[in-house]
């Protein structure tokens, strides 16, 4: 079984979800706007367990099967010296928690920090579960304070993402 992390870039079919998008990539400093971490137990992307906390789609922390559209996202292989399980028990834990609206404004927008204990956006979600494991397990920064972008930066520089091409 190996472990995905994927940063979407694509644009949305709704109008209001491409303002958000925009704004989110501009007030980041980067291409990605969302990021899901995958359990793949196969090479079939059909097969791929989905993590994340989204806002309007799915109003909070969730697991679902999603066929990648990869002129939308880009999908990396997580280091593979690493276990991802202890990551995906914590997500299981806190699936059907709620979206943090108030989190990712204080914390993204105000830079304030604060956050909610028992909702989340989908980068503070994804860098809670993977700082479960040894590859972020002596992280000391808030979840809250990774942004998509952040979170692709800090994985990036530490050599921990190998891309798919699928």
């Amino acid at each position: 079984m190996s472990t995905k992390i994927a940063f979407f870039h694509g644009k949305s079919d709704k109008w209001y979800f491409n303002i958000m998008n925009f704004a989110i990539r501009v007030w980041t400093f980067g291409r990605y706007n969302h990021c899901e971490l995958i359990q793949c137990p196969t090479e079939n992307p059909d097969d791929w367990m989905w993590y994340s906390s989204s806002s309007f789609v799915d109003n909070g922390t969730r697991k679902k099967y999603i066929k990648p559209n990869l002129n939308k996202w880009d999908i990396y292989e997580l280091d593979d010296k690493f276990n991802y399980t202890l990551a995906f028990e914590w997500m299981e834990r806190r699936l059907g928690m709620k979206y943090d609206w108030v989190g990712i404004w204080l914390s993204q927008f105000m830079h304030t920090g604060i956050n909610s204990p028992k909702r989340w956006f989908c980068s503070e979600f994804n860098s809670a579960a993977l700082q479960q494991t040894a590859l972020m397990h002596n992280d000391r920064k808030s979840p809250q304070s990774y942004s998509p972008n952040r979170l692709y930066e800090k994985l990036s520089n530490m050599g921990a993402l190998h891309k798919w091409i699928g």
